[in-house]
């Protein structure tokens, strides 16, 4: 990570490291590969820094990347993300370590399941993301977000981003959750497991929030 900005007030790195970043997931690379079922759980990390670096899905060098992954050896699956800090600097996105932690903002929908191949969508703030699961697999096939428009954000709805959204997935192979979750807060509990708390918006286009759902992340 970069080194922090000694111009921050100490009083301000203090408050921020009890703060969990959720970072746009427009700014990520998202990418689903096949990983050894009989891989040792340990080697995850050297073998998603090789696909990423080594193997060239990643445009740029290690050192210059902010990245992550979220696996199930189960199910053979792997789901990379990536960002350049060069990227995060130029969007306002600086000083990362001073944070308890950095995340994508759809980092709470991993994990999920489904009995069919599944289409879900997440707001997070001014962000909207599109994941499709294949049948009972908790790591998902695809990722996309894109930023709401200055127009929907005015008029708290949804419906034209998430039109795009569904245009990039081949949507005959998918049923669509017609429900859009929307990100609430987050908890870090002793064990290091994190606590996202989800609401519901009451259709594609009204984004009231309404109780939903509390999902949990290892991320230890």
């Amino acid at each position: 990570m970069p080194e922090t900005d000694e111009s921050i007030p100490e009083s301000s790195v203090t408050e921020m490291r009890g703060i969990v970043l959720r970072i746009p997931g427009e700014h990520f690379f998202c990418e689903t590969i096949d990983v050894p079922r009989n891989l040792d759980p340990e080697a995850v990390s050297a073998f998603a820094e090789q696909a990423l670096f080594e193997e060239g899905l990643s445009p740029f060098p290690l050192e210059q990347e902010a990245w992550g992954y979220y696996a199930s050896l189960e199910h053979g699956r792997i789901l990379l993300f990536a960002t350049s800090y060069a990227k995060l600097r130029q969007d306002g996105w600086q000083n990362l370590e001073v944070f308890r932690r950095v995340f994508p903002s759809f980092i709470s929908f991993l994990g999920k399941e489904y009995d069919r191949p599944t289409i879900c969508l997440l707001r997070y703030e001014e962000t909207l993301t599109g994941l499709s699961y294949e049948e009972e697999c908790p790591v998902p096939a695809q990722v996309f977000s894109l930023p709401l428009t200055e127009e929907e954000l005015q008029e708290n709805r949804c419906d034209e981003t998430r039109g795009k959204l569904l245009s990039l997935f081949d949507l005959d192979r998918y049923e669509i959750e017609p429900e859009i979750l929307l990100a609430g807060d987050v908890e870090r509990s002793n064990d290091g497991v994190f606590n996202f708390e989800h609401h519901a918006a009451d259709s594609d286009t009204d984004l009231d929030e309404t109780p939903h759902e509390t999902a949990s992340f290892d991320a230890n």
